[in-house]
């Protein structure tokens, strides 16, 4: 059996067993529904022979016209009624007829007791409580047997609903057994197809495209494994020499775009990558109003280590300060060298306390381990700007009100930071530094 010829036993199935239920709760409500139509037929029967039965009980006190009159209305009455019953299975039609009939002898003895009525003599006043009395238990029989028509039919709803219930029971069990026996084979199906699939995709990871996948029958999926096998063999003829020039072109690729944006020196960020950086920086802080902070730095009398050590010492110092300095800062956070002896770091969502507490963790770290040269140390300060994005500025703004901030380090004394004096155009209360 094809895939597609599952897949759609699966809707058809559940469609099948939701139309039979419905169909069979439809079947229980009009049942149900005719057993209201009994019990109000009924209802109709019994008011009308209360009041026959009332009329029968006026008569009794004062035999008049009207009341035979009256009793005749209603009799006609109740007669139309029993003949203008609903449909009734066979044992509910038989006590409806067997009611019908009583409902005839009603007549029969009204006339009676109507003619014993006119006769004053005292002998018939027995005779006519026999007919009252037997008027009057015909009634009553009329309404037990009426009573007993519904319950008749309420009995027949409670087992057409006992016989639906288990149907529609035995349906959803069936249903259940059948669509779970359906879902278990596919879903073997599918699992040994996938085991296949799976084990030719480890081999084209592995590298191995020799490898064929058995294809057996002829649904979906072994056309799938078909294809499967021809793709492995396209990709067999052409991947070798693909990958190997992309890999060439992904190592250029890499190489050209680090040496474009690294220090050689160093291997932090160089200018063109913190110009680059920076306006993706800018516009992320305008956008969100958070804070952009930079610090600018450089290593205090640096021309003297120079002069002092060499410049190969010089430069191993400059490498030095840019891995202490990395430790102390964030993932996101940016270093990058300026020119010369000068650093700039950018820390997005970073205010002026985060970027101070940061600069006075690289002095910390600075001063707890100096460069050592040939078991001899060489000590490093620096002397720190900081300045945070002001609205309206462009980064050039942003570097010169740090150096001016450094200028003001430089004048202090060296190894100190100094605080730009430009107001931020965002204000977040406490430190974003972490």
């Amino acid at each position: 059996m094809k895939l597609k010829t599952q897949l759609y036993m699966f809707p058809t199935g559940v469609v099948f067993i939701t139309l039979c239920i419905f169909v069979s709760l439809y079947w229980v409500w009009k049942q149900s529904d005719a057993v209201f139509e009994r019990e109000g037929y009924v209802a109709e029967i019994n008011s009308l022979v209360s009041h026959l039965e009332s009329n029968l009980l006026l008569y009794e006190e004062n035999p008049s016209r009207d009341y035979i009159k009256r009793w005749e209305e209603r009799h006609k009455q109740l007669t139309v009624v029993l003949h203008d019953s609903p449909s009734l299975p066979p044992e509910q039609q038989t006590l409806l007829n067997s009611i019908q009939g009583l409902n005839r002898g009603l007549n029969v003895l009204f006339e009676r007791l109507q003619y014993l009525s006119r006769d004053p003599k005292p002998e018939t006043h027995a005779l006519r409580r026999h007919f009252r009395e037997k008027l009057i238990a015909q009634l009553e029989t009329i309404v037990e047997d009426s009573n007993q028509l519904v319950l008749l039919a309420r009995q027949s709803l409670r087992e057409s609903q006992l016989d639906q219930i288990y149907m529609i029971a035995t349906m959803l069990l069936v249903g259940s057994v059948l669509l779970t026996a359906l879902a278990v084979s596919l879903s073997i199906r599918l699992r040994n197809y996938l085991d296949l699939l799976k084990g030719g995709v480890k081999e084209m990871e592995a590298g191995n495209f020799s490898t064929k996948l058995a294809s057996v029958g002829a649904d979906e999926f072994a056309e799938f494994i078909r294809e499967f096998n021809h793709m492995q063999k396209t990709l067999e003829e052409t991947t070798i020499s693909r990958d190997a020039l992309q890999k060439e072109i992904d190592q250029r690729t890499y190489a050209l775009k680090h040496i474009a944006s690294t220090d050689p020196l160093t291997q932090v960020s160089n200018r063109r990558k913190l110009m680059e950086q920076a306006e993706l920086e800018m516009a992320r802080s305008l956008r969100h109003q958070e804070p952009l902070t930079v610090l600018l730095f450089d290593a205090d009398h640096f021309k003297k280590i120079n002069d002092t050590y060499g410049h190969a010492v010089g430069d191993q110092v400059l490498i030095h300060l840019c891995r202490l300095s990395e430790a102390e800062m964030r993932e996101n956070d940016l270093i990058a060298r300026y020119g010369g002896e000068e650093f700039v770091i950018l820390l997005p969502h970073t205010d002026i306390t985060g970027a101070s507490e940061l600069a006075q963790r690289i002095q910390a770290r600075l001063k707890e381990q100096p460069f050592i040269n040939q078991g001899e140390d060489v000590p490093i300060t620096i002397s720190i700007g900081i300045a945070t994005l002001s609205l309206n500025q462009s980064f050039t703004d942003l570097l010169n009100d740090a150096d001016g901030a450094l200028y003001r380090a430089k004048q202090a004394g060296r190894n100190c930071v100094k605080v730009s004096e430009t107001r931020p155009f965002v204000k977040v209360p406490g430190s974003s530094f972490s």
